[in-house]
């Protein structure tokens, strides 16, 4: 018996976030840089923003506790 490359007439799909102090790293479906952001902007749209929120976040808290120091 051979595996099925499909599960119910759906393709399957492959997505992995690294997420580490100095960034992101998202691979979707063998892609990997703006084309794997683009793809998982279109297929998990909240996941995308829940990211993007992390990334931003470190960047402003340092630019507001260099404010502070001021």
């Amino acid at each position: 018996m051979e595996p099925k490359p499909y599960r119910g007439g759906a393709p399957i799909q492959s997505v992995s976030l690294s997420i580490t102090v100095l960034g992101v790293h998202a691979r979707v479906d063998g892609r990997t840089g703006w084309e794997a952001w683009r793809a998982l902007r279109r297929q998990h749209p909240r996941l995308a923003w829940i990211v993007g929120g992390y990334s931003v976040l470190p960047v402003l808290l340092a630019v507001l506790l260099a404010l502070s120091l001021f």
